[in-house]
């Protein structure tokens, strides 16, 4: 762990010059967010809406997160740079503003289909700068990509210490990959690397003591990942 917050600390500056690089040649994806999503019929928003949420009983409650995500279980978000300073935590059980799984479903349809009223961030075009902590049991699911070039999730993830290294990664709609911070950002950078995780396909992932990223290349719309601690 502390070889990890050092080798991110003496990069630091390689990496934002490398993410300033990157958002120049990607500023012409960023603009496609209100549209990105045009066409999208609500048909097959419902019929995307039901898979993300199939396997989730009907009594659990599911929190929104600030990426447009959703959170079933416990979670700690911690600084990257020292990770025993916990900013927050969250837990979609008790949370007030946690809603049903009938609400999360027309949440997701209402932002398929009519993205422009969404306040949700854009899909990030470089790696995540939060990390997120799943408790044991603990799952998370993005919300829709879209748009164009490398897309990567709003969160990088980790196991809580105490149930291992293992997070299992599944992806709907195309693949996708996952791996460290520093391979995504290698990724970016164009240098592929991480595991693949193929469409439909759920994958346990070991990253050891390193955070894990999502990410994908011209994501079809409307695909999301799920990542969970099981």
């Amino acid at each position: 762990m502390k070889k990890e917050r050092d080798y991110q600390k003496k990069i630091l500056f390689k990496r934002l010059l490398s993410v300033f690089l990157a958002a120049i040649l990607l500023v012409p994806t960023l603009s496609v967010h209100a549209t990105e999503r045009d066409g999208m019929t609500e048909e097959k928003a419902v019929e995307i809406a039901d898979n993300m949420f199939e396997n989730i009983d009907a009594s659990q409650k599911i929190l929104k997160t600030s990426d447009g995500g959703y959170l079933i279980g416990k979670a700690t978000v911690t600084s990257v740079d020292d990770y025993d300073e916990i900013i927050t935590t969250y837990d979609s059980a008790m949370d007030p503003n946690s809603m049903s799984v009938e609400e999360a479903k027309q949440d997701v349809v209402n932002s398929l289909v009519h993205p422009e009223d969404s306040s949700i961030q854009p899909r990030l075009a470089s790696p995540p700068t939060q990390r997120w902590v799943l408790a044991l049991g603990a799952e998370y699911k993005s919300s829709a990509f879209s748009g164009s070039g490398w897309r990567f999730s709003g969160y990088m993830f980790a196991p809580e210490p105490s149930s291992g290294y293992y997070l299992l990664w599944a992806r709907y709609g195309d693949d996708g990959r996952v791996g460290s911070l520093d391979q995504a950002y290698a990724t970016l950078n164009g240098s592929l690397q991480g595991d693949i995780i193929y469409n439909g396909s759920p994958t346990y992932i070991n990253k050891g003591t390193l955070s894990h990223v999502y990410y994908t290349f011209n994501p079809v719309n409307g695909s999301y990942y799920y990542v969970q601690n099981i």
